[in-house]
């Protein structure tokens, strides 16, 4: 798993927990999602954007039981350490419900999230076909190049009022042709964990029809 991701900087590994564990995460949050949704949540930090079609927990841990297993998992947090920092944190516990078909995200552009080494856990708690808002990675872009000093650059200077790491697709198609990076869809079941270094380019996709619901663990060199 490390050798694919410090290759490709993304790893996709189906059947990563069980159906019974998925189920009670989906009950355990549905009366907190329901209320994301309807704008009454107050019960921890929380993210509400019908503008752009997903809606956040961003503390499930508090609200999940259940999803402990997935955000205190051994091998997760071991290769996060081993890829990361050797003292690396987990710094967001989330969940995310996409229930709008045809709305778009800001993420749904192709874009790298950081200049600093980050690494993210997610995991489907639905069945993601290429019409629920799947998760899409250019492999190998995570890796320095000098075509990233440019975008980096535009990060110390201008932040989010920059393009901050987004790129048109004039700009990706250029870069794939010219370090061929190869684009994965990561349509899977529910279950499944994809590991991603976020340096590396990705974007989402809008949802087409049903809703998209995962988790997803944060980890970062951070002190505290």
């Amino acid at each position: 798993i490390l050798d694919t991701l410090l290759k490709d900087g993304v790893v996709i590994i189906p059947n990563f927990v069980s159906e019974e564990v998925i189920n009670n995460i989906l009950l355990e949050t549905q009366n907190p999602l329901n209320e994301i949704l309807n704008n009454i949540y107050d019960e921890t930090e929380h993210i509400y954007h019908p503008n752009y079609g997903y809606y956040r927990i961003l503390e499930c841990d508090k609200v999940s039981e259940t999803s402990k297993t997935f955000f205190n998992n051994d091998m997760i947090n071991n290769i996060a350490s081993a890829y990361v920092w050797k003292n690396v944190r987990s710094y967001q516990r989330m969940i995310e419900i996409r229930p709008d078909p045809g709305v778009e995200s800001n993420s749904d552009v192709f874009h790298f999230d950081d200049w600093r080494h980050r690494f993210k856990a997610f995991l489907y708690l639905t069945d993601v076909s290429e019409q629920n808002a799947p998760f899409r990675y250019l492999r190998g872009s995570h890796r320095p190049g000098k075509w990233r000093e440019e975008k980096d650059y535009e990060y110390y200077r201008y932040g989010y009022e920059g393009s901050y790491g987004s790129f048109s697709t004039k700009e990706i198609n250029d870069l794939q042709s010219k370090h061929n990076f190869s684009e994965i869809t990561c349509t899977s079941k529910k279950g499944t964990l994809i590991l991603a270094d976020t340096r590396g380019i990705h974007k989402g996709t809008p949802l087409v029809s049903g809703k998209r619901i995962l988790i997803a663990n944060y980890f970062a060199q951070r002190e505290r």
